[in-house]
């Protein structure tokens, strides 16, 4: 992407790289021109992920449970050899990741807190985060604690409304199609 100046199709042997959506590239690019291109510069993002994942463990822990519960699944969290594998490769995974578990922090405090349009913010950002990171799969794994929980909880369950969908679901397609349009016109239709 750097190479060519198009950040909206990914390349890689002079062929289409439709593996993933470009999040991870364009955090690529950002931990290059950070620290100069490199491993360090291409991983960056993954680091910065896994740390961002620990300290979300942490904190919404705290929110849920007591501060030493919080540290402890941090800790294990953070001492998991996937998570020390994933946190140092130049993968989608610890992005999306992160903004699956900010989701479902965001899903809590909007359904059991009734928190406010913020939370309903961070949900709808998140979702578009995730997919952009690595495609629908950021999107399902919500959907399913939502619809678990509306199947264990009967009907009253989930106050839908506070979710934000009606401007939250705009919101996260617009971002998303700010890079998924041009993505599918630049290739034909093939991403």
């Amino acid at each position: 992407m750097i190479e060519r100046g198009n950040w909206v199709v990914p390349y890689f042997n002079d062929e289409y790289r439709f593996d993933k959506p470009p999040l991870t590239y364009w955090l690529m690019a950002v931990g290059y021109g950070a620290i100069g291109f490199g491993e360090l510069g291409a991983r960056l993002h993954t680091v910065i992920s896994a740390v961002g994942m620990t300290l979300l463990i942490f904190f919404f822990g705290c929110r849920i449970v007591s501060r030493s519960q919080a540290f402890a699944a941090a800790f294990v969290w953070a001492t998991c050899v996937q998570v020390f594998l994933h946190g140092r490769l130049a993968v989608a995974d610890m992005p999306m990741i992160l903004a699956v578990a900010a989701m479902h922090w965001a899903l809590w405090e909007l359904i059991f807190e009734d928190a406010g349009r913020r939370w309903g913010l961070v949900l709808w950002l998140s979702a578009a985060i995730g997919f952009l990171a690595k495609g629908p799969i950021a999107i399902a794994v919500p959907a399913v604690t939502l619809l678990t929980l509306r199947a264990l909880g009967g009907r009253g369950s989930v106050p839908w409304r506070r979710l934000g969908t009606a401007w939250g679901l705009p919101l996260a397609l617009a971002l998303v199609g700010a890079w998924g349009i041009p993505a599918l016109l630049r290739t034909d239709g093939a991403f």
